[in-house]
């Protein structure tokens, strides 16, 4: 079929370094091009809401911020909270509501402490309220999907 290259250790240094390289370009402008995105996107969605901003870089600086504490909370919840609920069964609907309910207030406490830490940002709790909905929606459906390839 194909030629037999050898093993990445038996390749010279030169070699490796091209592999290494290429790899880190490629991953790089991926995240590059999520970001940008991301970026561009909210900074279109706070024009059209009419959330005042000082610079591009209050507003980068808050999606930094954002998504720092969103995955800081969300390895607390897996730690922490997660195996509470287990542990009380929290198969019944009242179980998981009140676990999307903490998730919820979790996250507009997210965006709300974010917003008082950025000086250049000003949202008022309704675009807050929009945003934690928001993030709430894209979880779940990226918690969905990903049951989905599990199922398959």
């Amino acid at each position: 079929m194909g030629q037999d290259y050898g093993k990445f250790a038996n390749l010279r240094f030169r070699d490796k370094l091209v592999i290494i390289f290429g790899i880190g370009l490629i991953i790089s402008s991926l995240l590059l091009l999520l970001f940008s995105g991301l970026f561009f996107g909210l900074m279109g969605f706070f024009t059209i809401a009419s959330v005042p901003y000082a610079s591009s870089s209050a507003l980068l600086l808050f999606i930094v911020l954002c998504f720092s504490f969103i995955f800081i909370s969300n390895l607390f919840i897996k730690r922490y909270i997660k195996p509470l609920f287990l542990k009380t069964k929290a198969t019944n609907p009242i179980g998981r509501g009140t676990g999307i309910l903490f998730y919820g207030l979790l996250m507009l406490l997210i965006v709300h402490d974010v917003d008082h830490f950025i000086a250049g940002l000003t949202l008022n709790w309704r675009i807050e309220t929009l945003l934690t909905t928001m993030i709430l929606i894209i979880n779940s459906a990226l918690k969905e999907n990903r049951d989905l390839q599990k199922r398959e």
